[in-house]
């Protein structure tokens, strides 16, 4: 566990900029497929959609906190 917490403790600027722009995409990529996936529900009343939307949107929200906590991160130069 506290090798996931600690995975930007060495990285690079460069390579933090990098993650932000993969995990920002990859939010907003399941954002826009589960806009998708809630309306395919909404008309088709199905549990099947129902269920990939609600999995989307953790997936989504995963992503956004991975982005989140890598814009938190400090440096600490010594």
């Amino acid at each position: 566990m506290s090798s996931q917490v600690d995975r930007y403790v060495a990285a690079s600027p460069a390579q933090r900029k990098a993650d932000v722009r993969k995990y920002s995409a990859r939010s907003a990529t399941f954002a826009g497929v589960g806009i998708i996936a809630l309306i395919t529900s909404a008309v088709a009343s199905s549990t099947f959609f129902i269920i990939v939307s609600m999995l989307i949107v953790v997936a989504g929200a995963w992503d956004g906190y991975k982005v989140m906590r890598i814009l938190k991160h400090e440096d600490t130069w010594t």
